[in-house]
């Protein structure tokens, strides 16, 4: 989902868990927190109690935007930066398939990045 840069300047939790309810995409963050459980073994006891699902990604262009802040309280979704944007990232686990939001000045920069068909990227 490709959504205007606006959201680059939310701060707020509050203002990232509307936008999420907004655009029907909170119910990823709700499987997300339904799906908390405690994990196996002895990785207990070294500090990763609790295994957690992967919910949305959210990629933004501007370096300093407070998109970050708004959005790293909310269980399951990750942020990331379209610069350092990695396969793992876009496909956790080799699954295809993960919900990523798109800020508009992100995916007119994945053609500076990744480069076109005549042009390199960086």
């Amino acid at each position: 989902m490709v959504v205007e840069d606006r959201l680059e300047n939310y701060e707020k939790t509050k203002n990232a868990v509307e936008f999420l309810k907004r655009f029907d995409a909170y119910e990823d963050v709700k499987k997300v927190v339904d799906a908390k459980t405690l994990r196996a073994g002895k990785g207990k006891m070294r500090n990763r109690r609790y295994q957690l699902r992967k919910g949305p990604l959210v990629i933004y262009a501007n370096e300093n935007s407070n998109l970050v802040k708004a959005f790293r309280n909310v269980p399951g979704v990750e942020t990331c930066n379209v610069y350092r944007l990695n396969l793992s990232q876009l496909a956790p686990g080799g699954q295809l398939g993960r919900f990523v939001i798109w800020t508009a000045s992100a995916f007119k920069a994945l053609d500076k990045v990744f480069g076109t068909y005549t042009k390199a990227g960086v």
